[in-house]
């Protein structure tokens, strides 16, 4: 090696010390977690192939594609917090993972898998059907709903180990205080509800409160300072995203048409972004949208979706129409 190549190695090797030293890091997109089917949801054999991907809002990089599973329907996917984890349900598997038929169509599973598909564990498995589980900030709970025997809807705690199983009573839309300390969630306990009342349960004593606020499919921000919630409540001709602030101020976050429906709003970020699941009942179609929280002109904007259709966190509205 001449020294013009000696030269060139060892400014070479500066340069990797000084990345490692200064602490070089991957930057990774900001992933949202969606279920996503090629059928027509019109259809209900359609939801047995719904898929889990993750989408980046941004379109810098590709849909990566979680699961790949014939003939099972997987839905209601959450990242944790470092994300790097998963939770989603899957729905109508037997012990040997098949699709079962008639009632044992309700069973499902609480899965966790990692962010590259890898190291599938079964967290929970129940006799009827799981929804919207949701990881705690400190990654180390999940609430989520369940539908009992006689068709209501239940609150439940399990740790992300799958011990510890706690049922707190009916609800739905569950998510999760800032201290982890308390649960938001809907009173909305039976798939058929029109709504429910927003309400707070603190875990360490169960004290509820009720937040004065109705609307169905709630979320809340990480940063625990807003929260967003569909509901028709403007206008009985479709649904819109509303957004309660941190000045407990309540306005309208988008403007759907005549036609569309905004439901099961989810914040992907700590500045307040937001993506929601757009229907066209005109067409039959679902679109992935974003919105910023501050946006005053309530402009929303479609994402590329690596599915025909695509839906944000949206347990309750596939409850409603699954065979029951």
């Amino acid at each position: 090696m001449d020294r013009h190549g000696l030269a060139f190695v060892r400014a070479a090797g500066w340069v990797v010390l000084a990345l490692v030293l200064g602490g070089c890091s991957v930057v990774r997109p900001l992933w949202l977690p969606v279920a996503g089917t090629a059928g027509d949801p019109g259809d209900g054999g359609a939801w047995d192939d719904t898929d889990i991907y993750l989408v980046d809002p941004t379109g810098s990089a590709a849909a990566v594609r979680l699961t790949d599973t014939p003939n099972l329907m997987e839905t209601d996917p959450d990242l944790n917090r470092d994300r790097d984890e998963v939770v989603y349900v899957a729905r109508g598997v037997s012990g040997g993972g098949v699709l079962l038929d008639g009632a044992a169509n309700r069973t499902s599973r609480l899965i966790v898998a990692d962010t590259e598909g890898a190291d599938r564990r079964v967290l929970y498995e129940a006799a009827g059907l799981c929804l919207a589980p949701v990881w705690s900030h400190d990654g180390k709970r999940i609430a989520f709903s369940e539908l009992d025997s006689e068709g209501r809807l239940q609150l439940k705690l399990i740790n992300a180990d799958g011990s510890g199983l706690v049922t707190l009573g009916y609800g739905s839309s569950p998510s999760w205080r800032k201290d982890d300390e308390a649960l938001f969630y809907s009173s909305q306990d039976s798939v058929d509800a029109p709504h429910g009342e927003l309400r707070m349960r603190e875990l360490q004593n169960g004290v509820i409160h009720d937040m004065g606020l109705t609307g169905i499919g709630y979320t809340n921000l990480r940063a625990g300072v807003s929260f967003a919630y569909h509901s028709p409540a403007y206008t009985q001709r479709n649904e819109a995203i509303w957004l309660l602030d941190g000045e407990a101020k309540i306005f309208r976050l988008t403007d759907p048409g005549e036609n569309e429906h905004d439901r099961f709003p989810v914040f992907f970020d700590s500045d307040g972004e937001l993506c929601f699941t757009r229907f066209d009942a005109s067409t039959g179609t679902h679109r992935l949208m974003q919105v910023h929280r501050n946006t005053n002109d309530r402009v929303a904007l479609p994402i590329a979706q690596p599915a025909r259709h695509c839906f944000t966190r949206g347990g309750l509205w596939i409850a409603q129409h699954y065979p029951r």
